[in-house]
């Protein structure tokens, strides 16, 4: 009996179910929107305004800058050098043969290519005894500097004392006359120079040039003209 009431319960239950499955609905309609037409602003061209075009000038070459000193290199103002050198001439007076001068000096560099300094000479006169001459000379020194060249003229002056002594022979000169065998004498040395000197490095250089010293002593002046050769150190 209950499964029979149970059977006719589930039979209708599952009427219902396919009842309500198959019942349709209508569709639903949505008014269509409408919306306001855009309009396109007109677009303005801004007139475009001249631009002042000014005149073009052409702007000169600068100069090639000069090429920098080091500074403490040679011939600038504040270094020095020192140099030993030895000269070969012939003296003026009648009877003297050739001279021979050894000599050393210092120089300090007050300013770019001018020095001021000195140097000391022993020297020997031939031929009229032996004589010996000893010179001292403070002078200056201007250095003619050709950029990117090792190759330095000079040209200097000094005015210092020569003293000579010795001597077994008269002296004789056609200006003023014969000075005794064993003379000695002091007298006040005009000294003219010129040359070159060439950089081998940064400190050591080497030079070439004439020398004119010029005494003028008791009775006798006294000139020479001397080839030196120089060695030089700079610091």
């Amino acid at each position: 009996m209950l499964t029979r009431v149970g059977l006719a319960v589930a039979a209708c239950l599952m009427f219902a179910h396919s009842a309500i499955a198959q019942q349709t609905y209508p569709p639903q309609t949505y008014p269509p929107q409408t919306y306001p037409p855009q309009t396109q602003q007109p677009y303005a061209q801004q007139p475009q305004q001249p631009y002042p075009q000014q005149p073009y000038a052409q702007q000169p070459s600068p100069a090639p800058a000069a090429e920098p000193v080091a500074s403490g290199a040679y011939g600038t103002r504040g270094s020095m050098e020192a140099e030993a050198g030895l000269g070969l001439g012939f003296p003026t007076p009648s009877g003297a043969d050739f001279d021979v001068m050894f000599g050393a000096g210092f120089h300090y560099f007050v300013m770019n290519g001018l020095s001021v300094g000195g140097a000391l000479r022993i020297g020997y006169i031939t031929g009229v005894g032996g004589l010996t001459v000893f010179q001292f000379v403070p002078g200056a020194q201007y250095h003619f500097t050709i950029p990117g060249s090792k190759v330095i003229p000079y040209a200097g002056a000094g005015l210092g004392f020569e003293y000579w002594s010795g001597g077994s022979s008269t002296i004789c000169s056609p200006y003023v006359g014969c000075v005794s065998a064993s003379y000695s004498d002091t007298a006040f040395l005009l000294d003219l120079e010129g040359g070159v000197k060439i950089s081998l490095n940064p400190h050591m250089l080497i030079g070439g040039g004439i020398d004119v010293p010029i005494a003028l002593h008791t009775g006798q002046n006294m000139a020479y003209l001397n080839v030196l050769g120089r060695f030089i150190y700079a610091f």
